[in-house]
């Protein structure tokens, strides 16, 4: 990935194509209907990556969630991640998706509870990309993951700050292995059962009070 300074975004064209696009929210354009920015952000290594993040565009994700949906869910998949998806509870600055998530929080002022994801993924032209996300009317899992599924690109790790949902109707924890069939690595700092009394509300302040700290 090319590299610039930190702490910035540029925004562009299509995703290492050339600038373009019609000015959107927060200095961000157009991006093939998408509305995003490239930022970047400091790996554990010192190294400056970019990422993409992901601006609300609820046109473009009503389109989306009619493609990849759960409306024809099947009760043997409930609470089932998949043969191809390993969750696991990681510390929160453990690796350097975590790290572009506290960059696109700072990026968008954003200190509530809601949650953010980002994606590690191959493109259709063989190149790695990061993408962010946050929820906003639809799961921060599901809006960047749609994206790179729309994309033709293949996932291969994904980290958010709230454990995958077993919430009905989003099934984020079901949604994953189902479009994406590859190996995917998904890790997560906050614990989010629906099941387990106390969990979402716990998760949620959880995630306040790191995003109150950046």
């Amino acid at each position: 990935m090319a590299k610039h300074k930190g702490g910035g975004h540029k925004a562009g064209g299509k995703p290492g194509g050339k600038p373009g696009g019609k000015p959107g929210a927060a200095g961000a354009k157009v991006i093939s209907k998408v509305l995003s920015e490239t930022r970047t952000f400091h790996s554990r290594s010192g190294k400056t990556r970019e990422y993409e993040l992901i601006h609300p565009n609820k046109a473009r994700e009503g389109e989306l969630s009619k493609k990849y949906h759960m409306k024809d869910r099947k009760p043997g998949e409930q609470g089932k991640t998949g043969p191809n998806v390993r969750t696991r509870k990681v510390d929160r600055d453990s690796n350097d998706l975590a790290r572009a998530v506290d960059d696109a929080r700072k990026a968008t002022g954003d200190k509530s509870g809601r949650n953010f994801a980002a994606f590690r993924y191959i493109d259709k032209n063989g190149e790695e990309r990061i993408m962010v996300a946050r929820s906003d009317g639809r799961h921060s899992e599901k809006r960047a993951g749609m994206e790179i599924l729309e994309r033709g690109g293949k996932l291969k790790e994904v980290y958010t700050e709230r454990q995958p949902c077993d919430i009905p109707g989003a099934w984020c924890e079901e949604w994953i292995p189902r479009y994406f069939k590859n190996k995917v690595d998904v890790t997560y700092s906050y614990p989010y059962d629906n099941d387990i009394p106390g969990s979402k509300s716990a998760a949620n302040s959880a995630v306040k009070r790191h995003a109150g700290k950046l």
